[in-house]
């Protein structure tokens, strides 16, 4: 049995969706070295900002919503790693792998009813509103991230969503973007020039993802020809590279660094 490193499997060229993950990746880093090495650096925290609403508006756009077994390990070594290095602390929320899992297994069944309608859609926006926060307390991003999985999910659907137009997935997008927005507002506590700032670059960034098609670029031509492997590991292998950075991060701030603040 062999381990399939940079998973040729996939595509022996570079995707669009390698791409979109190696920047939801690089958001994820900036982010997490905010976080945990340089707490006063709200625009690190705000940058990263832009990346979970890639990954949750992927899982959406994704053809399967499988509760695949390498999802359930990670999030189950992510859990007990962080539990174990905050000493018993920190169990709730669930790290966002749950959250993915939780995702995938409803989305489904939600968008069904959700594309009956435009009501039944913008119903729903604000049923995961109302639970956006106490939602957050259980799993990471809470059921504001359930709102770019729907939008995801309609915009890989969309020519078979016969009831909601494109005109209405755009305004459900723009309508999550604020209530996302103003999510991070209430849990960073943001400077209003920042929060106006972020909502800027989610803005531009989502409404964006609404035009987002799959795509491959031949990896033996330049550049690509240059970055094959890099983005074969940072595309295809985020799972991987999310848990061990984390755990690694996590360590290194509260045992090399006694003065870091987490959060």
């Amino acid at each position: 049995m062999t381990f399939n490193l940079f998973r040729t499997d996939i595509s022996q060229d570079i995707t669009a969706h390698d791409l979109l993950k190696t920047l939801a990746l690089l958001l994820m880093f900036i982010d997490h070295i905010g976080a945990f090495f340089m707490s006063d650096a709200e625009e690190l925290r705000l940058i990263g900002r832009l990346s979970a609403p890639i990954w949750f508006f992927l899982i959406g756009y994704a053809m399967n919503q499988k509760l695949e077994l390498r999802l359930w390990v990670w999030g189950f070594i992510l859990f007990v790693g962080s539990v174990y290095l905050k000493n018993g602390m920190g169990v709730l929320p669930l790290n966002i792998l749950f959250t993915f899992l939780l995702t995938r297994a409803t989305l489904h069944f939600v968008m069904i009813r959700a594309t009956r309608n435009f009501e039944k859609l913008f119903g729903i926006f604000w049923l995961c509103v109302i639970l956006g926060i106490p939602s957050n307390f259980i799993v990471e991003y809470g059921s504001i991230g359930f709102l770019f999985a729907m939008a995801g999910y309609m915009t890989r659907h969309k020519d078979n969503i016969k009831n909601i137009s494109v005109l209405q997935m755009n305004f459900f997008m723009a309508l999550t973007v604020i209530a996302y927005t103003f999510s991070m507002w209430y849990m960073f506590d943001f400077t209003l020039e920042n929060t106006v700032f972020l909502f800027v670059l989610l803005m531009c960034l989502c409404l964006s993802l609404l035009y987002f098609k799959p795509r491959s670029y031949p990896s033996n031509s330049l550049p690509f020809s240059l970055i094959k492997y890099p983005l074969f590991l940072t595309g295809r292998r985020t799972l991987e590279i999310y848990v061990i950075h984390f755990l690694i991060f996590l360590y290194i701030a509260l045992y090399a660094s006694k003065n870091i603040s987490l959060f």
